[in-house]
């Protein structure tokens, strides 16, 4: 079988130029080459289904994997198995492009990693157990939309209760207003969202209320493996799909994926550490945009 390079029409896949020279055919393994412009960048990803091989042409690319970075010049190869994250991005001063071969073969729009092999390094983490449907994929539909004075990240109230006055709403998807029969009980409730500005997540990170590097989990950064955001907000009306509430530190038309409400005598804890935080709490910070994307 013969493919001619002019026979295969490229397509732009997040500002990167792709041919993929296998697609629709019956073939065991996928392969495409990529054009990455300069600054042009690969958001991070996992891959769910198959090993990725990277094969320098032309340029240099940058690629960030497990938190560790590597340099993939013309003549290099970059293997990568499935499961870990990965990133990578050109920021030379000169167009690169790559050969990409998924084995088996493999949709090229989705990609994703985990071991990584480039000139003989190795960066590679265990894998933790995980259940039988290995590479699962879960998805989640906004039920609404958060509105609020906050259009961009600078200046946000990093956490509801240095937002004290700031008020907004939830507009909530008409076909879900049922599902706010008696919540008009409660005092206060909590948002869970999705963080639809949050950049990249890195295992380390320097919190708003600190100047030391922390682990990821062990603080309340917006960019994290899934971006997800609770806010507990003071309810003061409902109005048929429209939820008025206090204490908004979120910005507008960040997605709602369920709303519950707060309950103190199970939501609340007594005798609580809060690690280093407990040094920093009376600090008086809010957001800038090192955590935006």
């Amino acid at each position: 079988m013969m493919i001619p390079r002019k026979s295969v029409a490229p397509f732009d896949f997040e500002g990167l130029e792709i041919r993929d020279f296998t697609h629709g055919r019956d073939v065991n393994s996928s392969l495409a080459e990529i054009t990455v412009p300069v600054g042009a960048r690969h958001r991070t990803s996992w891959s769910e289904r198959s090993d990725k091989y990277y094969f320098g042409l032309a340029g240099k690319l940058e690629f960030e994997i497990e938190d560790r970075r590597f340099q993939l010049a013309a003549g290099d190869l970059c293997i990568i198995h499935k499961g870990c994250r990965f990133s990578y991005e050109n920021g030379s001063t000169a167009v690169a492009r790559v050969l990409l071969v998924h084995t088996p073969s493999f949709d090229i729009s989705s990609e994703v990693f985990e071991n990584a092999h480039i000139r003989g390094t190795e960066a590679k983490r265990p894998r933790a157990g995980l259940p039988e449907e290995e590479g699962m994929k879960i998805e989640y539909l906004p039920i609404g939309f958060v509105r609020s004075p906050h259009q961009t990240t600078r200046g946000v109230p990093i956490q509801p209760s240095r937002a004290r006055g700031i008020k907004g709403t939830v507009e909530l998807e008409e076909r879900y207003a049922e599902g706010l029969a008696d919540l008009d009980g409660f005092s206060h409730i909590i948002l869970i969202c999705h963080l639809h500005k949050a950049a990249d997540f890195k295992l380390k990170v320097v919190p708003y209320l600190d100047t030391e590097l922390r682990g990821l989990f062990a603080t309340r950064a917006p960019s994290r493996p899934n971006p997800i955001g609770l806010s507990v907000v003071r309810l003061h009306a409902i109005d048929g799909n429209i939820l008025s509430i206090e204490g908004v530190d979120l910005l507008d038309g960040t997605p709602v994926l369920d709303i519950k409400p707060y309950v103190g005598d199970f939501d609340k804890e007594i005798e609580v550490r809060c690690g280093w935080l407990d040094q920093v709490k009376d600090r008086e910070t809010v957001a800038d945009e090192r955590f935006e994307k």
